[in-house]
């Protein structure tokens, strides 16, 4: 059932930091407020991007969303009916059936890819998936909206895909050399196409020291820009050999 397997999925997944809610401790019996503020928000998890509602604390990424909802002392996993659906979410008590939280999702999730799990046995944490990577307004509809246009919508470099991070890491790369006076990635990968072209077998500058000002190379070059001057790197070095012969 969805409770079954969304909480075995839910193993593989990095535990939030564990949260008190004052809806949980009065439920309970106790007394809320005792904390002060700091210290009870930091029970709590982040509401980066997200906000803090009368029945859960709710933060997002791009990608998927994590919530927080209060749940009765001692309570278990057996305890529990929670259904995690493309649009809606349920989750109540098996015993009396009351509600936890139920309702219809701001936008769509991938439920095989949602997951849920009890810390502390008062909280349940839910980590639910966007099936499409955007910004949510609220977790479900008629619940207050955040303005989407303040979030902070900066993506870290591991939530970018393979190719994008690549890209990444070389832009950041080059700023540093630029910065230090140090050649970029495409000028230190010229040069050394530059010094193999330069000591290949049938290259006239075998076994002389490299110097780069004989092998004119391109400026701003492209992927295609590289294999064109590899294919003719021999010959402008032959090239290069000859003008600098008859200069002497």
């Amino acid at each position: 059932n969805s409770s079954s397997s969304s909480s075995s999925s839910s193993s593989s997944r990095p535990s939030p930091t564990p949260v008190v809610s004052e809806a949980a401790a009065t439920d309970a019996g106790k007394t809320p407020g005792r904390m002060s503020d700091s210290l009870d928000r930091a029970k709590h998890i982040s509401t980066w991007n997200g906000a803090r509602t009368a029945k859960y604390y709710w933060t997002q990424t791009l990608n998927d969303l994590t919530v927080e909802v209060p749940l009765r002392d001692n309570t278990k996993g057996k305890d529990l009916n929670v259904a995690l659906k493309p649009d809606s979410i349920s989750i109540k008590y098996k015993g009396d059936g009351s509600t936890v939280l139920v309702g219809d999702l701001d936008m769509s999730i991938v439920p095989s890819e949602s997951s849920w799990l009890i810390e502390d046995g008062d909280k349940l944490i839910l980590s639910l998936d966007k099936a499409v990577h955007t910004w949510w307004k609220c977790v479900l509809r008629g619940d207050e909206q955040i303005d989407t246009t303040k979030v902070e919508s900066t993506k870290t470099v591991s939530e970018l895909d393979e190719s994008s991070q690549g890209a990444v890491r070389k832009m950041l790369f080059d700023q540093n050399q630029k910065a230090q006076g140090k050649p970029t990635s495409d000028q230190i990968r010229m040069q050394e196409i530059m010094k193999d072209a330069w000591d290949a077998d049938n290259s006239p500058f075998k076994g002389q020291p490299f110097d780069r000002n004989l092998i004119p190379a391109p400026t701003n070059a492209t992927e295609k820009t590289w294999e064109k001057f590899e294919e003719a790197r021999l010959a402008r070095a032959v090239e290069a050999k000859r003008g600098y012969s008859e200069s002497k």
